[in-house]
Parts: C-alpha cells; structure tokens; sequence
C-alpha cells in the first residue's frame, strides 16, 4: 500500500515601520513679537497602496509531460528551479516508475531522467522531495526484482540537478524488506541535523503455509548527511493490526519540521488503545531519539490523523484531517503543547 500525504502552506507576513524623527527648533530670550506662521494644507485624500492581485483561478498546465503519470506527490524549490516527483505505470501492469518533472516558472514542465536505471528498474514511488544533499534528494519505496514478486522496502535517490539519479541499495537493515518485513519513507526534509526521512516499517507473522496472520507497524525514522548513505535511527512502539486491516490503517511519521533553536517536531497517526487512527506529534532534539507528546482526547480525537507540518505563525502549525472527511489543522507554541485550531 501507499499513502498519499497532503500538504500545507504557511504564509509568513511582515510588517515594516518607519520612524519620524521631530526635530526642535531654540527659543529667543526677548520675543518683541510673536513670528507669524503658516500651515500648509493638510491632504484630505491618501494616495492608494497598491495591492497584489489575487489568485482567483487555476489552470491545469504541463498536460503534455504528465500522461500517462498517475500522481505527484510533492515538490521543492532548488535554486529558482522547481521539482516535482510521482510515479508512472511504467511498462508492465504490476510495476511502476518514478517520475521527476521540472519547471523555471511554474506553467512550463518538462520530464528529466525519464529513462534512467535509477528510477526505472524494478518497482519505483517517489513520495517525497527536498533540497539537499548533492542537489536534490527524493524518498519513496522500491524494490530492484523485476518480477511480480518484487516487495517493497523504503528508498532514498539523490541527484545534482534532477537529470540523472544515485538510487540506495538494498539493505534490509537499513531499509527494511527481507523475510517478514517491509518499509516506506513518506516524507524528506533536510535539517541543521543532517537529512531526516519519516515513514514506518511493518513487520508480518506468517503461518506455517506462509499466510499472514499479524503485521506490527512502527512509525520509523532514517538520518543522512549525503542523500546516498542512510541509517535507520529510530522506531516507536509498534501497534499490531489484522492483515485484513492493514490497507486501511495508518501509522507512521509524515513530516518533519525544524524550530530556530534546532527542536524537531514531527507529526502523523497512530493508534490508540482501541485500534482508531489518532493524530500524532513527536519532539526530538538532534532527530535520532523522538518523544511521542501526549495530545489529549480533546486534540487527538479518534479519526484523525497529521499530514504536514511547518513552523508559521506563532509556532508550529499542522494540518491533516478529522474523521477522514474534514480538513483539520493544529497550532502548538513550542511542539509540545497543541491546540485544535478548527
């Protein structure tokens, strides 16, 4: 399975000032008579500040490079440039390739990399990307068979400028995958701590014919001062689920974000003690160990889950959803104490 995460934008105003300097003039010792003055006219009108117009519309563009691409995921900014990853079809119906597209202006796309082994062999899905590492690093899963039976583990590519691509290895521990275990990175985000990708890692019990019987997922967290070498640095607490179950649960790390003083906070889903999906937040201060914050019934009600998170306004601000149906957002001063905003 996979996990489309929405994001959000946080605007960011601010306000300029002036300042009018009064300046005095001295007082005679003898005044024979008072000076007479005058006052110019005071405007009654204020000449108009301009105001930047507002987009009202939107317009679908780039139709020429996106089919037959399923979906973009998520997108960066590198230098003035923008990047956008996803995945296609590719050529066979049980496989897929990863996809990058760039544009100078936002109206104009073009497809990079489109042939290259990196993002063509085996399975590929780019979930993620973020300025950093050698240029561009992007985030998904994969797997490097080429035959139906290629399972997914999590995967990380790195590119100077998006027109050619280093993929990871495999290594089940750092990865995941192997027997009885598989992983997917969701999100990207480079830090002052080095690059840090969120996600999960599922581990499956089978029985003696090979059948599912239990999967225990684990938010998850992987750290990298390249792109290219990762470690797998952390897992909270597993929450185990019938594999009948599995499609339709969440419970991983979303997104990543990065305070002035170097505090991370992360947000996504877990469990609670009845197995509904709750809105999640975890604190770290280097990204190798992560604290899980305690919400509350009131914040975290059941059927909610984080998508995104940015440091805006007076603090951190998350979005996500409630009930599955309604957009929600969260708003927390320090990463610790939240607040339901809607």
């Amino acid at each position: 399975g996979w996990l489309v995460a929405v994001g959000a934008a946080i605007a960011v105003f601010a306000l300029i000032g002036g300042f009018v300097w009064l300046v005095s003039g001295t007082e005679s010792d003898i005044v024979e008579e008072p000076p007479v003055t005058t006052t110019a006219p005071v405007p009654t009108t204020v000449a108009p500040v301009p105001v930047p117009s507002m987009v009202e519309s939107w317009q679908r563009v780039g139709d020429d490079v996106m089919e037959p691409v399923v979906g973009t995921f998520d997108m960066t900014v590198v230098g003035s440039r923008l990047f956008a990853v996803g995945f296609d079809p590719g050529e066979e119906d049980f496989r897929q390739n990863g996809v990058i597209l760039a544009s100078d202006d936002g109206v104009n796309w073009i497809r990079l990399a489109e042939d290259d082994p990196a993002l063509t062999r085996g399975d590929v899905l780019m979930n993620a990307v973020t300025e950093g590492g050698p240029g561009i690093v992007a985030v998904g899963v994969g797997c490097e068979d080429d035959t139906e039976q290629c399972a997914w583990h999590a995967t990380a590519w790195a590119s100077v400028d998006g027109t050619s691509w280093t993929r990871t290895p495999e290594d089940a521990n750092v990865f995941g995958g192997g027997a009885n275990q598989t992983s997917l990175m969701v999100g990207v985000t480079d830090t002052s701590h080095g690059l840090i990708a969120t996600g999960s890692v599922e581990y499956w019990t089978v029985d003696d014919e090979r059948a599912p019987t239990l999967v225990t997922i684990h938010p998850a967290a992987w750290m990298s001062v390249d792109g290219i070498t990762w470690d797998r640095v952390w897992e909270d607490t597993g929450f185990s689920v019938d594999p009948g179950e599995f499609s339709d649960t969440r419970v991983l790390m979303v997104s990543v974000a990065e305070g002035p003083d170097g505090q991370l906070v992360a947000v996504g889903t877990t469990l609670d003690e009845d197995g509904d999906s709750i809105a999640t937040v975890w604190t770290s201060g280097d990204g190798r160990q992560w604290d899980r914050i305690e919400l509350g019934s009131a914040v975290a009600t059941v059927g909610t889950a984080m998508f995104d998170v940015a440091l805006g306004g007076h603090g951190y601000v998350a979005v996500g959803t409630a009930a599955g149906t309604n957009a929600a957002i969260w708003q927390s001063p320090d990463g610790r104490t939240w607040i339901r905003a809607n």
